[in-house]
């Protein structure tokens, strides 16, 4: 532990930018220094790099802060941001409906204390709009980002910081919509504003990137997503460490790329690398783990490699139906993946039916543009089972 120089107990990554021993402390190390800071930052915040915990160590700190409030008022500006920062990390470990109810209560304590347009409230709204996305509530989480923007813009302006994250969350609900042009749009936007104004390398520069790649990859851009994702994975590793969330994450972002791409040996080298770093650090149930896992498994089912894949997509599709719920886009892409992995098996019967089925979901749910709507259309045709 770098507080108190002992390596008994658990010691965890503090997973900001700090590395290796650098980065290790134990969690209760790290909640007596954040109750004797005069700022709350050293709950959410490392002292030294000065970036965002993330993982084990953000989690249980914010168990930890909310504790360290119970007795406080709501009204008490503690009591608000620890239960907001309870929100953000009850969300990144895959707990949604926990962080809705939750960040319900913030946002009722924050409007009565501070005004319903505030920069408080403002603030606050921003985990409700994540929350309601990764619930599938898409119009819901449009609707509360739009008032937070309104909010950012209104008292700081277009090139204000809180301001960009703001249309970057805007920007990801159209990409969750299937409204890619819209997506690309607003995240090209807001990656063109932080290298003006934070730098290339700045780490919000840098996950600006990784959205934008995404949405290349997601509209079949497949040159500008493989150039642009490498880009940022390398630039990841460098400023943020292998292990960081968003590292991961453009790790994988890039694995997806050239899965689409026809390279699945490619993919599956770079995800047997980030699965294990993710389920360490972040857990089974964490929205982007199981994602990650998904598509190791579809890299494995077109190498041949058919009893893993399914053992992994049974495993995935009930991790996510419970966590994420049957109609969450993550659930049916997953479901998608397994139709086509059980034709490629020989369960040809059920694994178009699977397909096809699948197909009449995402539509009703997801909308017929929607990117993974079409994935399975050209699973379907690819396989030779459509109808």
């Amino acid at each position: 532990c770098t507080i108190c120089l002992d390596d008994d107990g658990d010691v965890v990554q503090r997973g900001c930018c700090c590395r290796d021993e650098n980065g290790a402390a134990h969690v209760d190390c790290l909640a007596a220094a954040a109750m004797h800071s005069v700022s709350f930052s050293e709950w959410t915040h490392c002292s030294t790099c000065n970036e965002e915990y993330t993982g084990r160590a953000a989690l249980a700190l914010a168990k930890k802060w909310v504790k360290a409030v119970e007795n406080k008022a709501e009204e008490d500006e503690e009591w608000l941001d620890a239960h907001n920062n309870f929100t953000f990390e009850l969300n990144n470990t895959g707990r949604h409906a926990e962080a809705k109810a939750n960040q319900l209560r913030v946002v009722e304590v924050c409007g009565r204390v501070h005004g319903e347009d505030s920069l408080e409230m403002a603030t606050m709204l921003e985990p409700l709009t994540s929350t309601y996305t990764f619930l599938g509530q898409c119009e819901k989480a449009l609707e509360v980002a739009k008032r937070s923007y309104d909010i950012f813009q209104r008292q700081g302006g277009t090139d204000d910081i809180n301001t960009l994250g703001s249309a970057s969350l805007i920007a990801s609900i159209h990409d969750e919509r299937g409204e890619y042009v819209k997506a690309r749009e607003l995240y090209g936007e807001v990656f063109e504003a932080r290298k003006r104004l934070l730098g290339h390398e700045h780490p919000d520069t840098l996950w600006s990137g990784n959205n934008l790649a995404n949405t290349f990859y997601q509209m079949g851009e497949l040159t500008s997503a493989e150039s642009l994702a490498r880009e940022m994975a390398v630039a990841h590793v460098r400023v943020c460490g292998a292990d960081h969330r968003e590292t991961l994450t453009t790790q994988s972002t890039l694995a997806d790329i050239l899965l689409s791409q026809g390279e699945p040996a490619q993919c599956l080298d770079i995800l047997r690398d980030i699965v294990p770093r993710l389920k360490k650090g972040y857990g089974d149930d964490f929205h982007i783990t199981m994602y990650t896992i998904s598509t190791q498994a579809d890299a494995k089912s077109q190498l041949g490699l058919y009893e893993e894949a399914l053992a992994e997509l049974q495993e995935i599709r009930r991790r996510q139906s419970l966590v994420l719920g049957e109609d969450h886009s993550d659930n049916l892409r997953t479901m998608s993946i397994l139709g086509a992995a059980l034709i490629r098996a020989g369960s040809i019967a059920e694994g178009a039916e699977l397909l096809k089925s699948t197909q009449r979901q995402q539509e009703k749910v997801l909308g017929v543009t929607h990117a993974e709507t079409q994935a399975t259309i050209r699973r379907r045709r690819g396989l030779a089972c459509v109808d």
